[in-house]
């Protein structure tokens, strides 16, 4: 499971992918994100959407934004146990528009419950798309438009089919390079299945990036501490991303495989 954060200095605070059965496994992908004054909030809208039961999807109609300039985030909860019903992507996927969607391949069962918000900026480059991993490999590289690394980072959500949580139910996203947006996966998916991935990436001018990663044993309930560079702690922001490889254990005592 992805959880993330944003903490502008505005003061909006923004959680992408939170459920309420959260937990952490394995690899943790962090970023300490600075803003500097030239990046001024010029919108912010936020709300709470449903996904009713019965149903793979939700629009929600937004006032109009420059989508090269504004994001999305958001949460979401529910009671279900498979990664079919409870797994939810978003994106804007128009102006005026956001799209939540399930693979609901198990019936589409129960409602998911999601809290969104979606800012725009000056001072900020947004890229997005969407991107699909078959069951041939556990990872997918997507061409972006050059970035600065040092001031950039991306953001994204996935849905699929299944039963259970496995380690391919869980990304992550990092950028290896300026014009490549990498992401992995815990394992390959079983054969038939495709994850698909809803993607955003940040430029945020005059600010400063920093990533890396840290690990967690499966007895473990907190990962070693992870130092960034020194940064202005009156203007932090940060993003995690969270996956698990194939032969760890879930949170409910089970070796996970590299299927489904």
């Amino acid at each position: 499971m992805m959880h993330s954060l944003l903490y502008f200095r505005s003061g909006v605070r923004a959680s992408v992918c939170r459920r309420s059965w959260t937990f952490l496994v394995v690899a943790l992908l962090a970023s300490a994100l600075v803003p500097a004054e030239a990046a001024t909030l010029t919108s912010h809208q936020s709300g709470t959407a449903t996904i009713s039961n019965g149903s793979p999807s939700t629009m929600v109609g937004i006032a109009p934004v420059d989508l090269s300039r504004a994001f999305l985030v958001f949460g979401l909860s529910g009671s279900q146990t498979n990664p079919a019903e409870i797994q939810v992507s978003g994106q804007l996927t128009g102006p005026g528009q956001i799209t939540f969607i399930r693979d609901g391949s198990e019936g589409n069962i129960g409602s998911i419950d999601l809290h969104w918000y979606v800012v725009e900026f000056l001072g900020i480059t947004v890229q997005r798309g969407s991107a699909s991993i078959d069951s041939t490999v556990a990872s997918a590289s997507v061409s972006i438009a050059p970035v600065n690394l040092a001031k950039t980072f991306p953001m994204i959500s996935i849905r699929k089919a299944g039963k259970s949580f496995r380690a391919t139910d869980f990304a992550q996203a990092s950028l290896p390079g300026s014009t490549t947006l990498q992401i992995d996966l815990g394992g390959i998916p079983s054969p038939g299945t495709v994850v698909e991935v809803e993607w955003q990436v940040v430029e945020w001018s005059d600010s400063s990036v920093s990533s890396g990663s840290t690990g967690m044993g499966s007895a473990s309930f907190s990962a070693p501490t992870v130092t960034p560079p020194a940064f202005d702690p009156a203007k932090p922001g940060f993003c995690t991303a969270i996956r698990w490889p194939a032969g760890g254990q879930h949170p409910w005592g089970k070796t996970s495989s590299a299927g489904d």
